[in-house]
């Protein structure tokens, strides 16, 4: 999720320098969110766990995406599945181009007694550039870069946060897909101790990453 997230500031402000652009995003549908009010891209509903399953679904997945008839592709996550799509369209002579993830410096800014010590190229620029080769250049637009329908939001804001007295808060870093990039559930009581002696909130928690942990911290 956190990869389509930054990529959402450079579709929409692609789109919005290029309205004349007709922009496919191939991702999980769960994701299509984030590109919601953008006039000229369509999401491409992509179940990577039901339909498009081991190799044989990497090529099904590469021909019905080549219905879409792509003059370019861009590849903006850089993973093996990726890899061999790029490959696939490459042989039937699409162009395709992919970002630098720049993994070996992370690895080594990360590395314990690591010597790399400066600030590395965020992942909205290292997007950016990928689309400046293909001669796309256009400023990054202001936040917010994801839209919500007017409806959903006062469903959720005069329905149940008021209904309930709820305080919702994203703490989405602690649902990544890795641990390492997780914020520490623990961190949560320190929270909710803070917030608790300024204004009567009602928490709702939603944390199942770890149920055997969550009980030890939160209890049952």
């Amino acid at each position: 999720m956190g990869d389509v997230a930054l990529a959402a500031p450079i579709v929409r402000s692609l789109a919005n320098s290029y309205p004349a652009l007709s922009i496919s995003i191939a991702t999980r549908p769960k994701f299509a969110v984030f590109f919601h009010g953008v006039k000229n891209v369509k999401v491409i509903g992509v179940d990577l766990d039901k339909d498009y399953k081991g190799f044989g679904g990497i090529f099904q997945l590469f021909s019905d995406l080549k219905k879409a008839k792509p003059t370019i592709v861009f590849d903006l996550h850089d993973h093996l599945r990726t890899k061999f799509l790029r490959f696939f369209f490459r042989c039937v002579g699409i162009k395709t181009l992919v970002f630098e993830k720049g993994r070996s410096e992370k690895k080594k800014a990360v590395k314990p007694g690591g010597k790399l010590r400066k600030q590395l190229t965020h992942t909205v620029e290292r997007y950016q550039k990928v689309f400046q080769l293909a001669g796309l250049n256009f400023p990054i637009v202001k936040a917010p870069f994801v839209s919500v329908d007017e409806d959903s939001k006062a469903s959720l804001i005069n329905g149940l946060l008021l209904k309930y007295n709820l305080l919702l808060v994203d703490w989405s870093g602690s649902f990544a897909a890795h641990e390492s990039k997780m914020w520490p559930i623990d961190k949560y009581i320190q929270i909710i101790e803070k917030l608790s002696t300024s204004s009567p909130y009602h928490f709702f928690l939603s944390v199942e990453v770890n149920q055997k942990r969550n009980t030890e911290i939160f209890g049952e």
